[in-house]
């Protein structure tokens, strides 16, 4: 078997840079986190690491780029909840499939999304949001057709099934796409829609300002970047959670020695002050698993999602 090279130092002979590929456009939260840790680890290790932005087709130009290089570690993607477990499930062809073409490395930081209403909302509580929506439709926006932000308010909304409900599948809601978060939150601030599922570190900028308010955290616990929202199980849905979640993939067929040492050096990366600071600063849970533990979580991830998209016939084309 040859030396295990991958974010190691090679003295042997110069290895040809790390490619760190990243599904969305340069300047964004994924390109900022990519960039930094390619720095941090580059520092570690003396790897070059060089970030290419492959943006485009819910990841599928990004996995297609992974899929074409050699399965030897020398290549990277840097990929959240959706190009990593849910997009397969939105389309009738993808590029790729997760759990079939990828090598799972290694998870790298969490973020659980928040119910936010524009500061004027009438209601001030998940059950005031519950009953306005029985009562008449509610308009929530998304982060586009697919994205977790549009899942996850499928899921809240059939939770909320009620016998005298004018819709017997749970409050009426209809549906909002915008391109990305940014213009998203834009038109909750604006009024122009009801609700939004979407990050913590997106929102809370804004609730402190009081420009828009927090009513419940789609987490098992409530954060302590905003201590006073309670989760959606306090406000009576337990069901109701979800978080974006980044991780790195290699292609399938990396020797395992070679993930395993990707692994470690990335681990290690993720408790550098320059990392992890600045993302738990932001609302993140900043932590990597390890590679059989992130495939395990991969798999659950997109069998859940899965059921959601399949239950609720969402698609994205």
């Amino acid at each position: 078997m040859p030396p295990v090279t991958a974010l190691a130092a090679d003295t042997a002979a110069p290895a040809r840079p790390i490619t760190l590929l990243v599904p969305f456009p340069a300047g964004g939260p994924t390109d900022q986190m990519a960039r930094l840790l390619a720095e941090v680890l580059g520092g570690r290790t003396g790897q070059t690491i060089i970030v290419d932005n492959r943006p485009g087709a819910g990841g599928q130009i990004a996995g297609a780029a992974l899929l074409h290089a050699p399965a030897d570690g020398r290549t990277l993607l840097l990929g959240e909840t959706s190009v990593l477990a849910s997009n397969h499930r939105l389309y009738t062809k993808f590029a790729y499939q997760p759990e079939r073409d990828f090598q799972p490395i290694t998870t790298l930081m969490s973020m659980p999304l928040v119910l936010f209403v524009p500061k004027d909302s009438s209601v001030n509580s998940v059950k005031d949001l519950v009953e306005l929506g029985h009562a008449e439709p509610l308009n929530y926006a998304s982060q586009g057709a697919g994205s977790l932000g549009h899942l996850l308010a499928e899921v809240f909304a059939s939770r909320t099934r009620a016998p005298s409900a004018p819709v017997p599948n749970g409050i009426q809601m209809v549906h909002v796409p915008y391109k990305g978060s940014a213009p998203a939150m834009v038109a909750l601030i604006g009024t122009q829609v009801d609700v939004l599922f979407d990050g913590l570190g997106a929102g809370r900028p804004y609730v402190l300002d009081g420009r828009i308010r927090a009513l419940a955290i789609a987490a098992p616990q409530r954060s302590p970047l905003l201590p006073d929202v309670p989760t959606m199980a306090e406000a009576g849905y337990p069901g109701v959670q979800a978080s974006v979640w980044y991780g790195v993939v290699a292609r399938a067929g990396t020797p395992l020695p070679v993930a395993e040492k990707i692994n470690k050096d990335i681990v290690a990366a993720l408790e550098d002050p320059r990392f992890s600071r600045q993302f738990r600063e932001q609302g993140y849970r900043v932590g990597g698993m390890g590679i059989a533990q992130f495939r395990d979580y991969i798999k659950s991830e997109s069998e859940y999602w899965g059921k959601v998209v399949k239950d609720n016939a969402i698609s994205a084309e």
